[in-house]
C-alpha cells in the first residue's frame, strides 16, 4: 500500500538529464531494469573529484527502479550501482544578465567626461573633478565585472582577467599622479597671482 502511495509523488518529478537545470532538482534517475526488489540495491553518487558525497536507495519505479536526485550545487556527479550508473552535469545559473547594471557606472563615467570637456577653462579645478569621478566609475565597473564573474561559476577560468590587486595599484597610482599635478597647479597659480600683484604694486 505504501508503495503504490509513493508512486504518484515519484511521477511528479521530471525525469533527470546528463545536463540538468538546478531549478528542475529535484528529479528521478530511472534506471533501464529491474533486478527484482528495488530497495535492496543502492546507489552511490560522487563529486567531479571522486568522493561519495551521498548513498541513496533505489526505490519501485514500475516497471522499473528510481532514485532521486537532489544536488542543486553546480558540478558534475557520478551515480554507480549494481542496477544502473550515469553521470548528471548540474549547470551553473546564468547570472551575466547582471552584466547590464554595469551600463549605469559606465554611462556615468561618459557622462562626467564629456561633461567636463564642455567647462571654460575659467573651471579648470571643476573640470579635474568631474574627470577623477569619471575614472572613480570606471573602477566601479571593474570591480562590478569582478563581483558578477566570481557569483557566475561557468565564467571562474575568467577571474584571473580581473587581478584586483594589480588595478588598485594602478588606481593609487594614477590618484597620486592626480594629487601631485593638482598641487603643483594650485601652488603655481599662487606664485603666478603673487607676481602679478607685486608687478601691480611696483607699476603703481
Amino acid at each position: 500500500m505504501l508503495t503504490i502511495l509513493l508512486i504518484p509523488l515519484a511521477t511528479a518529478l521530471e525525469e533527470c538529464q546528463r545536463e540538468q537545470d538546478p531549478s528542475e532538482i529535484p528529479c528521478i534517475i530511472i534506471s533501464s531494469w529491474h533486478p527484482g526488489t528495488c530497495g535492496d540495491y543502492n546507489a552511490s553518487i560522487y563529486n567531479g573529484s571522486g568522493d561519495i558525497i551521498q548513498t541513496k536507495d533505489w526505490e519501485d519505479y514500475p516497471p522499473t527502479c528510481s532514485l532521486n536526485f537532489n544536488i542543486t550545487k553546480f558540478g558534475t556527479y557520478y551515480y554507480n550501482s549494481s542496477v544502473e550508473d550515469g553521470v548528471i552535469n548540474v549547470k551553473s545559473e546564468d547570472k551575466m544578465w547582471l552584466l547590464g547594471l554595469l551600463l549605469i557606472p559606465l554611462a556615468l563615467c561618459f557622462f562626467f567626461v564629456y561633461f567636463s570637456n564642455q567647462l571654460e577653462d575659467t573651471h579648470n579645478p571643476l573640470k579635474w573633478f568631474f574627470r577623477l569621478i569619471a575614472l572613480i566609475m570606471i573602477f566601479v565597473v571593474y570591480q562590478g565585472a569582478h563581483i558578477i564573474i566570481g557569483l557566475n561559476e561557468n565564467y571562474s577560468a575568467m577571474e584571473g582577467m580581473f587581478n584586483i590587486a594589480l588595478y588598485g595599484w594602478i588606481f593609487w597610482t594614477i590618484m597620486a599622479y592626480m594629487l601631485i599635478y593638482l598641487i603643483y597647479n594650485i601652488f603655481m597659480s599662487f606664485k603666478h597671482n603673487r607676481r602679478w600683484d607685486y608687478n601691480r604694486k611696483w607699476l603703481r
